[in-house]
């Protein structure tokens, strides 16, 4: 039986749990937050740190695909003019 989405797998476990009676207050991702939030690294190693973050806080995106017509007029010139009348262009 598959285990619940989300719920890290034993060897995981084991790790982090040998990483941290090392490295008491250790955890990969609020490591690479500090990294990430830290003004004194290069902009790419922050960019890079958030962009690992982000993977475990929120959901990916995916890429959408339309099709169908897409001849709709966004909008109609209107023109006035200087003698007050008004005309819109129908071509």
């Amino acid at each position: 039986m598959p285990r619940e989405a989300g719920i890290p797998n034993k060897n995981k476990q084991a790790l982090l749990k040998i990483l941290q009676a090392k490295y008491p207050d250790y955890h990969p991702i609020v490591e690479m937050v500090d990294i990430a939030m830290d003004m004194d690294n290069d902009i790419n190693l922050r960019a890079s740190m958030h962009k690992e973050v982000a993977q475990y806080v929120t959901a990916k995106l995916k890429a959408i695909e339309h099709t169908g017509n897409i001849d709709v007029a966004l909008y109609k010139p209107i023109i006035k003019r200087f003698d007050g009348s008004i005309d819109t262009d129908d071509a």
